[in-house]
């Protein structure tokens, strides 16, 4: 990402939106964590990192593409693990999270796996649910 360190990427003008976003109180706390998150453990795969809307969600690229988008919403996080992200995930997977659902289109017949999912978190409880989704993607390009 060149010269910019990636959590500087985002201008303050856009953290000030989109931490004032949510209106359920926490949700902006869980923000905060998941992205920091997010770039400690994909920090070297991450080659971009775009804004969306008026401080309503992130989209987190590697390799030219985009592997994770964040929406942020006023009672929650969307986050959604698109398949470039590299992550596969059992269909007996559970999540400690808001809610999650795996995408139809996303399964792998080859493998009986999924690869493709978006989930929901609001509060503090989520944040290990969601480190466990984050875990599956490759921290390096396959």
């Amino acid at each position: 990402m060149g010269e910019i360190p990636l959590r500087d990427f985002l201008g303050d003008d856009f953290w000030a939106k989109a931490l004032a976003r949510p209106k359920k109180e926490g949700v902006s706390d869980v923000l905060a964590a998941t992205y920091d998150y997010i770039l400690d453990k994909l920090g070297e795969r991450i080659d971009d990192i775009q804004e969306r809307g008026d401080g309503e969600g992130i989209a987190i690229f590697a390799e030219g593409r985009e592997i994770l988008l964040i929406n942020v919403g006023i009672k929650f996080l969307r986050i959604y693990v698109h398949p470039t992200s590299g992550a596969e995930f059992d269909p007996r997977d559970e999540f400690a999270a808001e809610r999650f659902r795996f995408w139809d289109s996303a399964y792998r017949k080859t493998t009986g796996k999924y690869v493709g999912m978006t989930f929901w978190v609001s509060e503090a409880p989520h944040l290990e649910g969601m480190k466990r989704i984050i875990d599956r993607i490759p921290q390096k390009a396959e």
